[in-house]
């Protein structure tokens, strides 16, 4: 058998490197070689004027190929071939800008390809391979080599610019020799500079994946670093780098830092002169034809994304929404058979989980078994969800039947044998396991009947730009699950003052809305009587597959994680109501307004917004925290232990009408419009009053023109008590007030924004049209909602 390797002991130099550093210690300045006996630089000074030139040199010998490639025959052989050249001329120059990239920008192991061990591994083997059989120490100097490859970045790129600059100015730039001298050649202090500036930021960036445990890029980074400083110490000396760095440092005297007037001329003059040259060299290239562009750009391409391909990060540039709803999607999530009859349900220990924790599901079901498909709601190119695990067996189980408290109507199961989900944590990939809203499909078997179980995935630590808040706190108001609600017209014998998310979703006493069964008021509205005269169509999903479908960064949270977490909103540019988002308590206000003051953006998409004070206690069977509404409303003058406790310094937490004595906060004060009190359902138009405004930028819309069909069913209107910077953009006409669009800016720069509809989010998408009601899809108000975000 006949092996083939590189042939003598100059082997680095014939892979791109330099001499035989075996044979000198792996040094590389302070020893002579004879002039007429080695062509190899001897010091670090001298292999810059030799790389700059290598790197130089194909550049300039490009246009003569693209010439020549222009004359030959077009067959795909040729077509190879050409490739191959012009991949050997342009390698030298754009492979650094390739490692660059791969230092700078972090790579996800989620999407590390197969690619990485087909190219860069059996190269590193076989490297390896030849050092050994060379007599070299195989994987050691190996990392040798790769530590001086290292320190030519900045060199071949320094060649490389050297030949744009002859290319654009047409001037020929001066052969330069390689110096064969017995003492050392000082290196340029610009060079220098640059590989400590690179050390530096190898560890800098490798220290900062680190924290925020991107362990994969940081790996990358710290061993990048630890051979820049080793190739430092070896390939130029700390002590010899400091000789070059102090004469240009002293030469940075103040005169030298402010230019002449006379040097301004000149500059001014070149200047001139270089313009030209500048369009001279475009005509030429125009003149060379098509070939020279499409060819050089190909290679171009190739080459810069070379590192996205071999490493998976060609995504790098999207948001974790825009990566993950490229993934396949699916339609699987309907339910085809909805449980009418309490078939199948169950409820999630918490509202929501963030990424790294445990949430668990609990079921009743009297079937023999049932399985579990879990999904994440958004675009999907239209599907609506996304299957991320399932499917999961698990054996039926009849729960025990709650106990309700008599005092304030309180029903809470307390089911046995959950199943525990845990949410990994990928840090290096926001797409596993994304933030969303999660629906948990439960299908008895073998039956077929389905419910769901809600539940959202957080992400802490991801600051996105817009954080979606899912309203809970109002789903589970209207929740009638076990008889009771905060709500007499589902209550038997009386509404509740406690409510408790311990329980599942009730299913819609409307048989259009039973699809939605478990969900809460995600996909479908459970928000009023039968007969009253509105859509059981629900708002948040729309917004959710509208946003996604945009590419919007949002990560998403529920109105209990704003009421829990101080620090929640912070780390996002703007916060989203959407929907029906009637429900608040004290801390949820605040948190929110502070986060208005420091200057993040409030979007209201939502109408009859913070109308209702509550408190969020513990769960009395379990002692989980914020499990349990209170709501007294209507009779806490009489009945909220906080109203008649005689105590005033806890009045402000009474659960009435933020609007009313004793809390006395309109909410006004915070959205810029309130809840008009009707007593019947408002399905309308909005009229636009102020065309001009930026908010109606390229709608095209001007006053008087309207947006159908978006007012409703519970609408908010202007007061007295919004911030005296408050705009209307459009109203309509009601009985006695007007619902508004309004905006405002508050004092520290954030802006406001409310729709002071309900139905803004049926503008945007159009699920659950024609079944729960017709379209009104509106171009204008999704500009709009553009514009505003």
């Amino acid at each position: 058998m006949i092996r083939r390797y590189i042939q003598d002991r100059t082997v680095i130099e014939d892979t791109e490197s330099t001499v035989d550093l075996m044979a000198r210690g792996w040094r590389l300045f302070n020893y002579p070689e004879r002039l007429a006996y080695s062509a190899t630089p001897g010091d670090f000074g001298s292999l810059i004027i030799q790389r700059g030139r290598w790197a130089n040199g194909g550049l300039l010998i490009l246009p003569k190929l693209l010439r020549y490639l222009k004359q030959v025959s077009k067959t795909p052989a040729s077509a190879a071939q050409s490739f191959y050249q012009l991949h050997y001329l342009t390698s030298l120059a754009l492979s650094p800008i390739c490692v660059l990239l791969l230092l700078t920008v972090p790579f996800s192991s989620k999407l590390m390809t197969v690619w990485f061990s087909m190219t860069a591994i059996p190269y590193f083997l076989l490297y390896t391979r030849d050092l050994s059989i060379l007599r070299y120490r195989g994987v050691i100097d190996f990392l040798r080599v790769y530590a001086l490859n290292l320190l030519l970045l900045p060199v071949h790129l320094g060649g490389a610019l050297k030949s744009v600059q002859q290319l654009v100015t047409g001037e020929k730039i001066p052969f330069r020799r390689t110096p064969k001298v017995l003492g050392r050649t000082s290196a340029p202090a610009l060079y220098v500079a640059l590989e400590y500036g690179l050390l530096l930021l190898c560890c800098v960036t490798g220290l900062f994946y680190a924290s925020q445990g991107r362990w994969i890029s940081a790996a990358f980074a710290l061993v990048n670093g630890a051979l820049f400083g080793y190739a430092i110490s070896s390939f130029i000396g700390f002590a010899e780098s400091l000789e070059d760095l102090l004469p240009a440092w002293n030469s940075l005297r103040p005169q030298r830092l402010v230019p002449s007037v006379e040097a301004i001329g000149q500059r001014i003059v070149g200047s001139t002169s270089y313009v030209w040259r500048v369009q001279t060299m475009l005509r030429n290239l125009r003149a060379q034809g098509s070939l020279y562009l499409t060819l050089s750009s190909c290679c171009a391409v190739l080459e810069v994304f070379a590192p996205a391909a071999l490493f998976g990060s060609a995504d790098r540039a999207l948001s974790p929404i825009q990566v993950e709803n490229r993934k396949p999607g699916t339609t699987e999530w309907v339910l085809t058979r909805p449980a009418l009859h309490h078939e199948i349900e169950g409820y999630a220990s918490l509202t929501s989980v963030n990424r790294g924790d445990r949430v668990k599901l609990f079921v009743n079901t009297a079937a023999d078994s049932y399985t579990l498909h879990i999904y994440r709601m958004g675009w999907y190119q239209g599907t609506g969800a996304r299957e991320i695990a399932g499917p999961i067996r698990r054996k039926g189980q009849v729960q025990p039947l709650p106990i309700m408290d008599p005092n304030t109507g309180l029903i809470e199961c307390r089911w046995e044998n959950p199943f525990t989900l845990a949410i990994p944590l990928n840090r290096s990939d926001a797409t596993d396991w994304a933030s969303g809203i999660y629906l948990a499909k439960l299908t008895a078997e073998p039956t077929g009947e389905e419910s769901y179980i809600i539940f959202v995935v957080r992400d802490d630590a991801r600051p996105s730009t817009y954080l979606i808040q899912s309203s809970v706190t109002t789903f589970q108001a209207y929740n009638n699950w076990g008889g009771k609600s905060l709500y007499a017209f589902n209550s038997a014998g009386g509404q509740a003052a406690n409510v408790s998310f311990n329980r599942p979703y009730a299913i819609s006493p409307l048989p259009l809305a039973s699809r939605g069964v478990g969900a809460g008021d995600f996909l479908t509205s459970n928000s009023f009587p039968i007969g009253y005269q509105a859509s059981a169509s629900g708002w948040e999903y729309n917004m959710v597959r509208w946003l996604e479908r945009e590419g919007y960064d949002v990560t998403y949270a529920t109105n209990v994680d704003v009421h829990a977490n101080q620090g929640l909103l912070t780390s996002h540019h703007a916060f989203l109501s959407v929907g029906h988002d009637e429900y608040w308590s004290w801390e949820m206000r605040r948190q929110v307004e502070q986060a208005r003051n420091r200057g993040i953006h409030v979007g209201f998409f939502s109408a009859n917004t913070c109308y209702w004070q509550i408190r969020l206690e513990p769960s009395p069977l379990t002692g989980e925290s914020d499990r349990t509404i209170v709501a007294y409303k209507e009779n806490a003058p009489w009945h909220d232990p906080l109203q008649i406790d005689q105590d005033p310094t806890n009045d402000y937490l009474v659960t009435t009408k933020w609007r009313n004595p004793p809390v006395n906060r309109p909410e006004a004060a915070l959205i810029g419009s309130m809840f008009i009190e009707t007593d019947a359902p408002v399905d309308g138009d909005f009229a636009i009053e102020d065309a001009t405004h930026w908010v109606l930028d390229g709608t095209g819309l001007h006053q008087g023109d309207r947006l159908p069909g978006l007012l409703g069913y519970e609408v908010d209107g202007g007061r007295d008590s919004a911030p005296p910077t408050t705009h209307v953009v459009a109203r309509a006409p009601l009985a006695q007030h007007e619902g508004t669009v309004t905006v405002y800016n508050s004092a520290n720069g954030a802006i406001v924004f409310s729709t002071g509809s309900m139905q803004w989010s049926w503008g945007l998408d159009d699920y659950s049209v024609p079944a729960l009601r017709k379209s009104r899809l509106s171009p204008a108000a999704q500009q709009i909602t553009r514009n505003v975000l």
